[in-house]
């Protein structure tokens, strides 16, 4: 259910820009790509190296374990900072 909240608050945010319909249309494949990344990543390693495959996952995945509160922490700090950069914009327009 969060993807698809996310592609529809993507999706607003790209119709808001008013920019023009190729320009919207680019906006919005470029976030379906990054988008299918996480997902089709571990596919594509399963189908080019299905002997090496489980320590490849198993390698990413101890990585994120590892890492997954910096990976949060720095993500929710790039909202936050976007969020305080919009804020004082619209303030000064």
């Amino acid at each position: 259910m969060l993807s698809y909240a996310l592609s529809l608050a993507a999706l607003a945010e790209i119709l808001k820009a008013n920019v023009s319909v190729p320009a919207a249309a680019a906006a919005a494949v470029v976030f379906a790509a990054m988008s299918i990344v996480t997902i089709a990543a571990p596919v594509v390693v399963v189908l080019v190296a299905p002997d090496r495959s489980n320590e490849v996952l198993a390698s990413w995945r101890a990585w994120l374990v590892a890492n997954s509160r910096s990976i949060a922490l720095l993500a929710l700090m790039v909202i936050g900072v976007l969020l305080v950069v919009r804020g004082a914009y619209d303030l000064a327009a």
